[in-house]
């Protein structure tokens, strides 16, 4: 008894220290080596470790720049012992195949992993989610075929995506990526450009995009305290069409837009005409129209839209939209923004319906 009592305190430090050492052994050899999971978002974020760990052993499996992708299937973590074999949940007989995907972001990589379990899960992406989930409509608010991409129309779809603390509306969906809309502005005021105009003998700007002040503005909001990392992980660089418009020109298509591009950018603006075509007003057919704030989205935003479409007449303009309409601004002229970017067709989709309410998210 005296030696319990006189050791007391050494006997309780032991039997925390091997309750801890036990615990810690536990998870070790459970790790991501094991099939087991509750879930199967567990199951998938187990399966991205295990591609994690085995490319930091295999570096040059990475890819090299954030054009490239690379692709790791289960078998092959399976084989090399990052992980067991994966099985349904609900059914330990059916066997999970699957694979993560890595994207190079910077100087980061992204790991997207994705499973299917016979008839009880498979890995969805936002884009696949949408497409599957959100009829496309020729009237009323809601998803439209245009070309070769789907766009949202209209005064209220249900185009809403929440990023970590930041909101977007969605534009348009394509294959490989989703153009989506800040509904908040940028925090700094900036300009098209501010330099000396040797034809107008005044500093009013050059409307040259790959030479101006916005091209660098809108590469240093990148970085901005604007986004978060999580933000930032799922944007993807993309060209900036940056034709230029006459005058004279009322078209709505976004041809002439596009039809000079700058590459690699990760922050954009509106293009001139993409305002009109949120409006599912049939009286808006040109970008003159006023009807064009009827029935669109981008009104519950803002009434006026600075864009990234220089005038092609000059060299010193660019347009804007003021209550629906196309109109001019100096290229000196401050202005704020509200920033548009790409999101990889590879986001996941993670919850919500795209309401306001219930915005769609992602991971």
């Amino acid at each position: 008894m005296n030696f319990i009592r006189e050791n007391i305190v050494k006997i309780v430090i032991f039997i925390i220290i091997l309750v801890v050492v036990i615990v810690i052994f536990s998870f070790v050899f459970k790790g991501v080596g094991s099939s087991k999971a509750n879930t199967y978002e567990q199951m998938e974020e187990n399966l991205k470790t295990a591609a994690e760990k085995y490319t930091n052993k295999n570096t040059k499996l990475l890819p090299k720049d954030e054009k490239e992708q690379s692709k790791i299937n289960t078998d092959t973590l399976v084989n090399e012992k990052y992980i067991k074999e994966l099985h349904s949940i609900e059914d330990e007989n059916v066997k999970c195949s699957g694979y993560v995907l890595i994207n190079k972001n910077g100087d980061d990589y992204k790991y997207v992993p994705y499973l299917k379990c016979g008839k009880y899960y498979e890995t969805t992406s936002l884009v696949d989610y949408i497409k599957k989930n959100e009829a496309i409509v020729t009237s009323e608010d809601g998803l439209y075929q245009y070309n070769n991409k789907l766009i949202f129309r209209g005064e209220k779809p249900n185009n809403f995506v929440k990023i970590d603390e930041g909101t977007y509306r969605i534009i348009e969906v394509e294959d490989d990526k989703i153009r989506l809309i800040s509904v908040d502005k940028y925090n700094y005021r900036l300009n098209w450009d501010d330099r000396y105009n040797i034809n107008e003998e005044k500093y009013v700007g050059i409307n040259e995009f790959g030479k101006s002040r916005l091209k660098d503005y809108l590469k240093d909001a990148y970085n901005s305290d604007f986004f978060s990392d999580i933000e930032r992980s799922f944007m993807v660089s993309y060209d900036l069409c940056i034709g230029k418009r006459n005058l004279d020109d009322e078209s709505i298509d976004g041809v002439v837009e596009c039809s000079n591009k700058y590459p690699d950018m990760k922050i954009g603006m509106l293009y001139a005409s993409e305002y009109m075509r949120g409006s599912i007003d049939p009286n808006c057919t040109s970008t003159s129209d006023l009807s064009c704030t009827n029935y669109n989205y981008f009104d519950s935003i803002s009434s006026d839209f600075n864009t990234i479409t220089a005038v092609s007449d000059n060299t010193y303009q660019f347009y804007f939209v003021d209550g629906g309409v196309l109109d001019v601004k100096n290229a000196s002229s401050s202005f704020n923004i509200y920033p548009v970017i790409y999101i990889d067709k590879n986001a996941l989709y993670a919850g919500g319906n795209g309401t306001e309410e219930n915005p769609y998210t992602i991971r």
